[in-house]
């Protein structure tokens, strides 16, 4: 089968601006559960797989194929525990290759970027995945260069 886009190949990058979950708001909870973070401002969405308002937490593959993921994210400073951020897929686990797990760091926020290729069939979805468990809530980074954000890119059928 022969792959033809008028606009181009599907893609999508969007971002958390304002994060709103979390006791107090803006914050994730320490748990080694993932969260998936819903993502309310895009630089583009060429095949229409994203909502704002339903399940801003997902991009849905329109096109099947293989795609280029990318899932990054950031938590305020703080030493203790450890960060995670993952590629989800279907609201499941990662892919191989799709998370990091590292200590947090004092003094500095903490900033974790994952990216892989990724067989998908039309109405799976992605989703950015975080977790912490520094024993108390912690600030997400939010906003377009820093906050949580997911890009797909359809590469292969």
């Amino acid at each position: 089968m022969e792959w033809a886009f008028t606009t181009g190949p599907p893609r999508f990058s969007g971002y958390c601006n304002a994060y709103t979950g979390g006791s107090p708001a803006g914050t994730l909870a320490s748990s080694t559960s993932y969260t998936s973070i819903p993502l309310d401002s895009e630089l583009f969405d060429s095949a229409g797989g994203h909502n704002n308002t339903t399940n801003p937490d997902r991009y849905v593959v329109m096109v099947p194929g293989t795609y280029h993921v990318t899932a990054s994210g950031g938590f305020s400073a703080n030493a203790t525990g450890n960060r995670s951020v993952r590629i989800g897929v279907n609201g499941g686990a990662a892919i191989p290759s799709g998370q990091i797990a590292t200590a947090g760091m004092s003094g500095n926020t903490w900033y974790g970027n994952v990216s892989a290729l990724v067989a998908l069939n039309a109405g799976d979805y992605l989703s950015v995945q975080m977790w912490q468990n520094s024993g108390t809530a912690l600030a997400l980074s939010t906003g377009a260069t820093g906050g949580p954000s997911l890009f797909a890119l359809w590469v292969s059928p």
